[in-house]
């Protein structure tokens, strides 16, 4: 009994040490999308296009693990199709949404055309007629300013996750906020937080897996 228990603990530091010693991996999409060249749905279209090099050669599998230290790159064509999309900015006003919305509640979408066009802005592009626009966050009816429109599955990646931009609300309630009503606020906002957490951690185990 003593020799078959000292037998598997032998087995299991093997394996630790074997996974210790092998380098890193990632699948081939995901570290497009870590690597900032495009995100991870841009780059499966991408590598099936042939437009993705791992170490100097043409990849085709966007499940394929690759080393974290493989040299990943977006070749001539795939940088020049990314280079192309675009990015709106509106200044939504209320009793717009975002995207998903009650019927009847028009969506900020509607806004993008040439007329609202800021005068400075030097593209003539009709935003009607660009394909895959998307919202990249949420704000409901009650919610003005700040909404990026982008044909960049990066843009929206970033505002939505990355912890690292720096979002401002300023809420304006009549008659100002109870102490119960700020402590909920408090609270709901960590709860995002937390989630947000969460499904980072919980991409990164399945980048790896």
């Amino acid at each position: 009994r003593g020799l078959q228990g000292g037998r598997r603990r032998g087995r299991a530091c093997a394996a630790m040490a074997s996974a210790a010693a092998s380098p890193a991996l990632e699948r081939l999409a995901v570290r497009c999308a870590r690597l900032g060249l495009c995100s991870r749905a841009e780059a499966v279209s991408y590598i099936r296009l042939g437009l993705v090099s791992v170490d100097g050669a043409p990849a085709r599998n966007a499940a394929a693990l690759v080393p974290v230290s493989a040299a990943v790159a977006l070749l001539d064509r795939g940088q020049r199709m990314q280079s192309q999309k675009v990015t709106i900015a509106l200044n939504k006003p209320l009793h717009y949404a975002a995207c998903r919305a009650p019927a009847g509640t028009p969506l900020a979408r509607s806004l993008l055309v040439a007329e609202n066009r800021v005068l400075s802005c030097r593209t003539r592009q009709d935003p009607r007629k660009l394909g895959g626009l998307s919202a990249a966050d949420v704000l409901d009816e009650l919610t003005e300013g700040l909404l990026l429109f982008s044909q960049d599955g990066r843009v929206a990646t970033r505002v939505a996750r990355d912890a690292n931009v720096e979002k401002e609300y300023r809420l304006a309630l009549p008659g100002g906020a109870s102490a119960s009503q700020l402590a909920a606020l408090r609270a709901c906002l960590a709860a995002e937080a937390a989630q947000a957490a969460a499904v980072a951690a919980a991409e990164a185990a399945r980048a790896t897996s």
